[in-house]
């Protein structure tokens, strides 16, 4: 199921991105609208009509929302691995499997169940627009974009390839995985780095304010200014993953 969508993004100031379940790509553009493309696939092409989304204008703020409503109507797989191949079961309705049967039976030792999902989105926006993306399960990539930005994600990654101007805003987290995040070692960045259960890594040269950073077992955090700061204000955070911040 092919996706293609776009609204005019005059006297528009944020787009609003909330998804239950799609990996999103953001590409900046030059054009005068915001544009969506991608597929959707539920269930190997059974159930593609389970994915609805809505795109709309809300005042100065345009809004793309999807979902799956009817998520627990859906026909359920066991999907796993054996023999080195990646095997997709279709259960009956009243059919249940766990893990334990195929440990026992299969010698499988990890399995998921419950519907296909594979939704991809990619858009495409004009860089005077601030980003706002809520993602429950999917990933964000974005490569070269300067938009201001509040990125949040609960079981995906956040991968991020900023060129040599960054945006002014910066707040991207992630609650269940990794945030991965590169820039250029010239820019001019005010940093905080958070983490509850993951660890941080960076190559950068920072000058580290020790009074206002944490060192602990479940808790660190580093506040820490690059090239003096001073340009941008960037905060990055991962509950349960690591942090990698990347100079180029």
């Amino acid at each position: 199921n092919n996706i293609t969508d776009s609204e005019s993004s005059t006297n528009i100031d944020i787009f609003n991105i909330d998804c239950t379940w799609a990996d999103v790509e953001i590409k900046e553009w030059s054009g005068n609208e915001v544009k969506v493309e991608g597929r959707a696939s539920i269930n190997n092409g059974l159930n593609d009509d389970a994915f609805e989304y809505a795109f709309e204008k809300r005042g100065s703020t345009l809004q793309f929302e999807a979902d799956i409503p009817n998520m627990d109507e859906l026909p359920r797989f066991a999907t796993y691995e054996q023999g080195g191949q990646q095997i997709q079961r279709l259960l009956g309705k009243d059919e249940k499997w766990n893990n334990y049967d195929l440990w026992k039976k299969e010698g499988v030792k990890s399995m998921s169940i419950g519907p296909i999902i594979e939704v991809e989105l990619t858009f495409f926006v004009p860089k005077s627009i601030a980003l706002k993306i809520n993602q429950v399960h999917g990933d964000v990539v974005m490569n070269g974009i300067a938009n201001d930005m509040d990125v949040n994600t609960t079981h995906g990654h956040v991968e991020a390839i900023f060129s040599n101007k960054l945006p002014q805003n910066c707040k991207i987290s992630s609650t269940h995985n990794f945030v991965d995040v590169s820039v250029s070692r010239q820019e001019n960045i005010d940093l905080v780095l958070r983490t509850h259960h993951g660890e941080i890594y960076t190559d950068l040269s920072m000058d580290q304010d020790r009074s206002r950073s944490t060192h602990e077992m479940y808790n660190s955090k580093i506040v820490a200014s690059v090239n003096k700061g001073g340009a941008t204000e960037m905060k990055l955070s991962a509950t349960h993953g690591n942090i990698y911040l990347r100079g180029k």
